[in-house]
């Protein structure tokens, strides 16, 4: 039987019965299993709750009928609050009650850290103010809200794990890179990103800034502010643009940005098709050309990423990978992956239009 999770963040007593406060996880795999499924009850809902500000957290389950060993020839429900208590900070709450009483308590919050940036966003004709924070671990009482805090992305990323925070070199940015539904699509990870590189352009020890291992969101947000960037830089004008991918390119985003050489030829191929006309067909058969010759290159048997999978893979893996790629097969897959990126390229461009 399929349970129900409803984290949900709350300011005041009203927004418990608010359904308009409450979201649903995109996953429940990383707690419940693959088939992410909860055996042994009917109607079953599960409420996660926590105080907007200190992410107080509060659990509870419902459920009509429940099965049990008397009932059903020795089989038991899930152990469902101590299966989610496994991933929780000490101090959940389950009583409503107590719960609602430290609401009040988020009155005297005050974010951790220092406040690099304000912003303000509006929704619905309504203004809201933002503030970023940069922290680390020692700055008392973060190491216990950061418990609190990385709860979330259990339910929000993919193959997520938690932070060493004993390791002393981790800084913080609160947001971390994880915007609840609530607050998505309002330009929160665009500020964030720019916010965390403008902390760091002025640092002798950052040399360029990668990110691991990113989502395709977290790529596009990353792309959109890259691309923001690279646009006034002189290396990256219409007519450098359309000469091709040049050393110039890489060194400038390097020492300006602090871009990676892989990231600056991304944001180059975004901003090439940006200035590219595409009615015209041989401006836009060049471009297409110089993609799919990027994508090629593990298929050529004189390239880097060639080398790479020959020395990752057994010989007789490697040469079974090769054969089985028949000519036909790699033009499919070249045609297909360059219009997802076109694509997505686009969504690019379009938003850096919307700005203008």
């Amino acid at each position: 039987m399929i349970g129900y999770h409803c984290p949900e963040t709350i300011r005041q007593e009203s927004d418990i019965e608010d359904d308009s406060t409450s979201f649903s996880p995109d996953m429940t795999h990383q707690i419940f299993g693959d088939q992410e499924s909860i055996f042994g009850y009917r109607d079953l809902s599960i409420q996660i709750y926590y105080t907007a500000a200190k992410l107080i957290p509060y659990i509870n389950m419902t459920y009509t009928d429940k099965v049990t060993p008397e009932k059903c020839d020795g089989l038991q429900a899930d152990s469902v609050l101590e299966t989610i208590n496994k991933e929780m900070p000490p101090g959940v709450i389950t009583n409503i009650d107590q719960f609602l009483s430290m609401l009040s308590k988020d009155a005297d919050f005050k974010p951790y850290g220092k406040m690099l940036h304000s912003y303000k966003v509006i929704k619905n004709n309504e203004e809201r103010h933002f503030v970023i924070y940069k922290t680390d671990i020692e700055c008392a009482g973060f190491r216990e809200y950061h418990e609190r805090l990385q709860t979330f992305i259990l339910y929000f990323i993919d193959a997520a794990s938690y932070i060493d925070v004993d390791d002393e070199r981790w800084q913080f940015y609160l947001f971390q890179m994880l915007v609840l539904p609530p607050f998505q699509r309002q330009g929160h990870g665009a500020q964030l990103i720019q916010t965390f590189y403008n902390d760091c352009y002025n640092r002798a020890d950052i040399l360029d800034i990668t990110v691991e291992d990113p989502s395709e969101n977290c790529q596009r947000v990353r792309d959109f502010v890259d691309v923001k960037n690279c646009m006034m830089l002189p290396s990256f004008q219409k007519d450098k643009l359309l000469e091709g991918f040049s050393e110039d390119m890489v060194k400038e985003a390097r020492e300006k940005l602090k871009i990676t050489k892989k990231q600056a030829r991304r944001i180059y191929e975004i901003l090439r098709l940006k200035v590219t006309d595409t009615s015209n067909p041989q401006q836009y058969r060049d471009y297409r050309l110089l993609i799919k010759k990027r994508l090629n290159a593990p298929f050529q048997k004189n390239g880097r990423d060639f080398q790479k999978l020959q020395q990752a893979l057994r010989p007789d893996e490697f040469t079974a990978a090769m054969s089985s790629v028949s000519t036909e097969q790699r033009l499919q897959y070249l045609e297909k992956a360059f219009q997802e990126h076109v694509d997505m390229y686009r969504h690019i461009i379009e938003r850096v239009a919307a700005m203008v």
